[in-house]
């Protein structure tokens, strides 16, 4: 008896397109409600925060988890003094994923970010962040750039001497592909 209906054989990258995505509808209040959040929280630490967090570079080292794997990722974060508790972070991130059916994916995702933060001086500096760039993913000759949107939370720990440590929960949004965690710890230096 010959069916209605044909069967559509796709790899399971394009499934996982293809499949509907109940979280994309509340991405943009989601991201309305982190810049929220940074103003109040920029706004609050302002008035106890008289000297500016001085500039330094952080490299990253973490995991990173996403709809089909999960990977490491390393990266460079340069934090910038914007205002008293208001930082700009540019930064560069290498991912190297590998799916569960084992297939093998890198992306280099560049973005900035504004992040609101404790000022210098308290020992233990809490932050959030929202940003935008893009992200370049490569695999088996095939190349696809998306763009990015990013929220993170974390703290940051002067240590002594211009070096810190720091621990960042950041999350990615590649255009219809959410990335559900990323966890990264990284040192510091002022320069």
């Amino acid at each position: 008896m010959p069916s209605r209906y044909r069967t559509l054989r796709t790899d399971r990258a394009e499934t996982a397109l293809l499949m509907p995505r109940p979280w994309l509808q509340h991405a943009p209040s989601t991201v309305l409600a982190a810049a929220f959040a940074l103003v109040l929280m920029a706004r609050a630490l302002s008035a106890q925060s008289p000297a500016l967090t001085p500039r330094s570079a952080a490299l990253v080292v973490g995991g990173y988890q996403y709809d089909g794997g999960k990977g490491t990722i390393i990266g460079l974060h340069l934090d910038f003094p914007a205002w008293r508790v208001l930082l700009v972070e540019p930064s560069v991130s290498y991912f190297q994923t590998r799916a569960d059916d084992g297939e093998s994916r890198g992306f280099i995702v560049t973005e900035v970010q504004a992040q609101a933060q404790m000022s210098a001086g308290h020992r233990v500096q809490p932050f959030v962040g929202i940003g935008a760039g893009a992200a370049v993913g490569f695999s088996d000759g095939y190349v696809d750039a998306l763009p990015a949107l990013s929220a993170s939370g974390g703290v940051r720990m002067p240590i002594a001497n211009g070096w810190g440590a720091q621990a960042e929960v950041r999350l990615h949004l590649f255009l219809i592909l959410l990335s559900p965690g990323e966890l990264t710890l990284g040192v510091s230096h002022v320069f």
